[in-house]
């Protein structure tokens, strides 16, 4: 199972790395980030159920995907889960309706798909751990050691028991050498 969820988590990590590495569309008057923070987010018509927003994060935003101190948001964006997205055993299905779960067992939470874009000047060694730490503070666990292909560093958490997965992906800004983009995202409880 745990080999599974790694193998999501690096999965969601190139997907995110490779939005993360390319350059944001240009700056307008309606994606600035300012107004970005009072605009409505908006439903995707290419993805279904997905909502994203420039410049702030999306209301509601799960905790456990934190932003970074003294980032810029690039985008955030929040979307539903399949129950076989969530990763959950064949024999972890939910009580029928009006049954409790059985003792000693809490009932499979709903789970959401979130990523989180930034910018910033931390250094890789600092976001790694500044993630670990915020990420063990929600009940993750590092899988494995983090990872580095052509340039990006990844590395994958998950929760144990619940099938939340997060992979964090950090790459160079391709506008500013001395900045990174870094994608945190995966399926978490919202």
């Amino acid at each position: 199972m745990i080999h599974r969820i790694a193998l999501m988590g690096a999965g969601l990590a190139t997907a995110a790395a490779l939005t993360a590495c390319t350059a944001p569309d240009p700056v307008t008057e309606e994606s600035s980030p300012a107004a970005a923070e009072s605009a409505e987010p908006t439903e995707e018509e290419r993805t279904p159920g997905v909502m994203t927003t420039q410049g702030a994060l999306l209301p509601d935003f799960p905790a456990a995907i934190e932003q970074l101190p003294d980032s810029e948001i690039i985008s955030s964006s929040l979307g539903t889960v399949d129950a076989g997205e969530a990763g959950q055993s064949a024999d972890a299905s939910a009580p029928a309706e009006g049954e409790e779960a059985p003792e000693g067992e809490e009932a499979p939470a709903e789970h959401v798909n979130a990523a989180l874009v930034m910018r910033t000047d931390m250094s890789e060694e600092d976001i790694l751990s500044f993630y670990t730490e915020s990420l063990e503070g929600h009940g993750f666990a590092a899988v494995g050691e983090a990872g580095s292909k052509d340039g990006v560093t990844t590395q994958a958490f998950h929760a144990e028991g619940d099938a939340q997965t997060v992979s964090v992906s950090i790459g160079p800004d391709p506008d500013d050498e001395a900045k990174r983009l870094v994608t945190v995202g995966g399926v978490v409880a919202p």
